[in-house]
């Protein structure tokens, strides 16, 4: 029993199908590290921003304890009142400074940023009191230093969380974003090469398969056009459209030579004929 063996065309659907099937694949790991890249790249400027935002509620907080202890030290209440007035305006700036730094907390940050909020809202606090008692010129200076020095160490304290978070989220962002790079690199790159590969395995496929059976026979078909009809027909073992062709040709070789040896037989018969006509004359 002869093996069996696929078609040609069975070998050319697989090859095309192989060639577009890995091209997808390209495609998908393209397109997913593309959107992967550009969610993370997004968190990435949510962090830059988280940051730059928390150094602005810094400095708004450092302004905010400097006209304090300008508020205290003023000399008189006609001194005080404008710095009273500067000292309300920095605090509602912070507080509007804390309200967009919360729209770049994540989650998983949501409980540091509540106590850090919470400090931070009892510094305003305290900072409103000290600029409605300097605008009604009642100020107790070494209290009120004692408190703006006492409220600026915590705040440092948890503003420096604050920031180490940040640090932390970035510097876990662009890891990531490196790694997903250098995964989007080598898997592409892995693609390319299988689908190097099997371009080249296709093509010697078609070659082995197609083209050089097909030059062969045709040659042989040649062959036995001309008369030829000792020529052996390679391929008829093949279970496939060569194979089918080269038996084709080999039954059209048996017909020509049938075909050719009942020419020989008529030819005799005729010269026998003639040959016993001519005896008969003679």
């Amino acid at each position: 029993m002869a093996p069996f063996r696929l078609s040609i065309a069975a070998k050319l659907y697989a090859i095309f199908a192989l060639l577009a099937t890995v091209t997808v694949a390209m495609a998908l790991v393209a397109v997913t590290s593309a959107h992967r890249h550009a969610a993370l790249t997004d968190e990435f400027r949510a962090s830059f921003d988280g940051a730059r935002q928390l150094e602005r509620v810094n400095a708004l907080v450092q302004g905010a304890i400097s006209e304090s202890r300008a508020l205290i030290h003023a000399p008189d209440p006609a001194t005080a009142r404008p710095i009273a007035a500067r000292l309300i305006a920095v605090n509602d700036r912070l507080g509007n400074a804390v309200t967009e730094l919360q729209w770049e907390v994540q989650p998983q940050e949501q409980a540091v940023f509540e106590s850090f909020a919470q400090r931070l809202k009892d510094f305003q606090e305290s900072r409103r009191a000290l600029a409605r008692r300097g605008i009604g010129a009642d100020l107790s200076v070494a209290s009120e230093e004692a408190q703006s020095e006492a409220a600026r160490a915590a705040l440092s304290r948890e503003i420096e969380q604050m920031g180490q978070l940040y640090s932390q989220r970035s510097k876990q962002l662009y890891a990531d974003m490196e790694m997903g790079v250098r995964w989007s690199v080598w898997m592409l790159a892995a693609l390319a090469v299988f689908l190097l590969l099997l371009a080249i395995t296709g093509a010697i496929v078609v070659w082995r398969s197609c083209i050089r059976p097909l030059a062969i026979v045709t040659r042989v078909t040649e062959r036995v056009a001309d008369g030829q009809l000792d020529v052996e027909v390679p391929y008829r073992s093949r279970r496939d459209e060569i194979g089918a062709l080269a038996c084709s040709i080999a039954i059209f070789q048996a017909a020509m030579r049938h075909n050719e040896e009942l020419n020989k037989t008529v030819r005799s018969d005729a010269e026998a004929r003639q040959k016993w006509q001519d005896d008969i004359a003679a």
